[in-house]
């Protein structure tokens, strides 16, 4: 027989069966994976809060890397994340290169690409050198330093992946894309408007 553990994911990966099924329109949002983490901890006898805006280490001055490389601040620095973990939820190339070109030819505005692994940093080279004022962080900055820039950037369009999250960390605002994904499976980024979400019903 099935553990008390096993039959509470199978029963979310029926709830998450049915919303899709039936629409988002017809079934109430499941718990978010903060719901899901908080009962956890409580049976655990721990409490926990929503009282998190952002990690601490994170400097409110633009560091003098990220100056040396990118230059001072002026305008508008858009962050850009166009891969996910899956490729359902990966918006086309297509699509994507012309969002990155029409903010590309906006006046005083930078574009930073994020992203990781092989084929991604070909990608992300490819557009860093297509575009003029677009650049493919990952060459230059690590986890922590990719960190600084997004909070410093005022908005990221990523899909559902883990730089949506990465950027809730650091309290930036994602304008965030759902391909095969829905954010009512429970996925949406800590403290993300809804307001700002892209996707099919």
């Amino acid at each position: 027989a099935p553990t008390k553990k096993l039959q509470t994911i199978r029963h979310q990966w029926i709830k998450e069966f049915l919303l899709l099924k039936n629409g988002s329109k017809e079934a109430q949002p499941l718990k978010t994976v903060f719901e899901l983490y908080n009962e956890c901890f409580l049976k655990s006898g721990l409490k926990t809060d929503d009282n998190f805006i952002k990690i601490s280490n994170i400097s409110e001055i633009i560091p003098q890397k990220i100056k040396d490389l990118y230059g001072n601040k002026k305008g508008h620095w858009i962050g850009i994340a166009p891969f996910a973990q899956h490729q359902g939820k990966i918006l086309p190339s297509k699509k994507m290169k012309e969002v990155i070109s029409y903010f590309d030819k906006q006046p005083e505005t930078k574009i930073f690409l994020f992203g990781a692994g092989e084929v991604e940093y070909e990608m992300l080279s490819d557009w860093e050198t297509l575009f003029h004022n677009t650049y493919a962080v990952y060459t230059s900055l690590n986890l922590q330093e990719e960190l600084e820039l997004m909070y410093h950037l005022d908005v990221m369009v990523s899909m559902d992946s883990a730089n949506m999250h990465l950027a809730s960390l650091v309290k930036l605002p994602v304008v965030s894309i759902w391909g095969a994904s829905h954010h009512c499976a429970g996925s949406l980024g800590w403290k993300q408007s809804s307001n700002n979400i892209i996707e099919n019903d």
